[in-house]
Parts: structure tokens; C-alpha cells; sequence
């Protein structure tokens, strides 16, 4: 089993790039729209992401989870469309946030078939 590789995003307050640069990231990170079941059975599976926010300390911090082997690709998309930011390889934060006396989780799920986009 191939583990995960924990990136810490930090952007500068006063960075202004759009939003649409990180449209272009998730659509790097799938090379086709759709796979379908079938091939994800018998084949291969699909490479799988995390994108999470989290509120420490009245601090927001960004993170991406990804597969080890794909470490460099995902640093090289995050520095190529946002320039200033700092991403660093840090451990699973989920062991900072249960060390916190309050937790609160949410997820976001598209209300109708994936293939719609979320704006």
C-alpha cells in the first residue's frame, strides 16, 4: 500500500490570483472527464485527493493529501498557478486537530451527478 504525503499551503495575505487557477489544478489531476466503474473494477484505481481547510487557533490553513508517487506533481501545480505561496511536507494534521477541546467537521457533496461543476 503506497502511503500519503501531507502539503501544508500557505499564500501571502496580499496574493490576489484568481480562483480559476485552481480550476486548472483539479483538471490536471484527472486526465478524463469521467472513468467508468467498470474500469476502475478490473483496472486500476483512480488516484484519490484531499483537498481540506482547517481553523486552528483563528489561523486557516490549507492542505493537500496525496499519494506519495505523486508528491512532486501535486507541488509543481500548486507553485505553477500560485506562485507566492509556500508548500511544505508536513505529518497528518488530524493529530493537531484532535488535540483541540472543540471539533467541528463538514464536507461539501455535490447535490446533483458528479460531472456538474461546483460554483
Amino acid at each position: 500500500m503506497i502511503g500519503f504525503s501531507y502539503l501544508q499551503i500557505r499564500n501571502p495575505k496580499d496574493d490576489e490570483t484568481a480562483v480559476e487557477a485552481a480550476t486548472q489544478i483539479y483538471s490536471s489531476l484527472l486526465p478524463t472527464s469521467h472513468v467508468p466503474l467498470w474500469k476502475r473494477i478490473l483496472l486500476t484505481k483512480p488516484k484519490t485527493y484531499a483537498f481540506e481547510i482547517y481553523l486552528l487557533g483563528q489561523t486557516v490553513y490549507f492542505y493537500i493529501t496525496t499519494p506519495q508517487d505523486n508528491e512532486v506533481l501535486m507541488t509543481s501545480l500548486i507553485s505553477s498557478s500560485y506562485a507566492k505561496c509556500a508548500v511544505t511536507k508536513t505529518t497528518d494534521p488530524m493529530e493537531i486537530v484532535f488535540k483541540s477541546p472543540y471539533i467541528a467537521a463538514g464536507e461539501v457533496v455535490l447535490k446533483n451527478s458528479y460531472y456538474y461543476p461546483i460554483k
